[in-house]
């Protein structure tokens, strides 16, 4: 008997990157959505089955399919402001320019142990002071600060009574931050795009048009790289002769 002959270079190790397009219109210019740890498709099918009543036991004569869905789930963990947008489904990102400024001045009202913003980011050096600048408060007894998040907060055995106006002189970076209005879109929707860079193997793409929704939980919190989960249905689209294109670009050239 004949050894069957496997051909192990055959076997593949998935690897690649995920970019895509979100214009229902084809430009075949694609974003690419950074480090992709898992992406998984799922095909599920519905039959029609039909069984014969010629005999006491029915038995199952004839299936057709009837319903074909490609499904798919994407865990991203690049954590950049377009894939936060499409997994809080938000339709717009709005970019603010904060100048590089070495003596910023601007008033706050206190409130005895509660965070109040300031309005800038990255604030490097702060002064407080009362309304008339004859008292400057001290950190740490008075009041502290996030300065990377530009909040204050006056402490509960502070001078400073409540509602009283303090002046603030500080410094801030030139920097840009974005603000992305959550909930605002009802789907995305869009081109997607795998290539696939596997270290061994076939080297294996995948091409579709997908309604996009996030999944799982987003984890502001936790012990772990943060993600984001998308669960993904294929949709027909007129660029693809299917549903989903799978392309075989050979082997892994070892």
């Amino acid at each position: 008997m004949t050894a069957s002959i496997i051909e192990t270079t055959d076997y593949t190790l998935g690897k690649g990157k995920v970019i895509f397009q979100a214009e229902t219109t084809f430009t075949g210019k694609y974003r690419d959505l950074g480090n992709a740890s898992a992406f998984e498709i799922t095909v599920e099918t519905e039959n029609l089955d039909h069984y014969s009543s010629r005999a006491g036991t029915a038995t199952k004569d004839k299936d057709i399919v009837t319903k074909v869905t490609a499904k798919g789930t994407l865990t991203l963990d690049d954590v950049n402001v377009n894939n936060i947008k499409n997994w809080f489904f938000g339709t717009t990102i709005t970019e603010t320019v904060q100048a590089l400024d070495a003596a910023v001045v601007s008033n706050l009202t206190a409130s005895k142990g509660k965070w109040v913003e300031i309005g800038k980011y990255n604030i490097t050096t702060i002064v407080v002071k009362d309304v008339t600048d004859a008292t400057t408060y001290v950190l740490g007894t008075d009041y502290e600060v996030d300065l990377s998040a530009g909040l204050l907060r006056v402490l509960e055995g502070s001078v400073i009574v409540e509602d009283a106006v303090l002046h603030l002189t500080y410094a801030v970076p030139a920097l840009n931050h974005y603000s992305i209005d959550g909930l605002g879109a009802s789907s995305v929707k869009g081109h997607i795009f795998f290539v696939g860079n596997p270290p061994t193997g076939r080297k294996q793409d995948l091409k579709g048009y997908v309604s996009m929704k996030p999944t799982g939980n987003y984890a502001l919190v936790g012990e772990d790289w943060q993600t984001m989960q998308f669960e993904l249905e294929f949709i027909e689209h007129a660029q693809y002769s299917g549903i989903v294109d799978v392309i075989d670009r050979g082997q892994v050239a070892e």
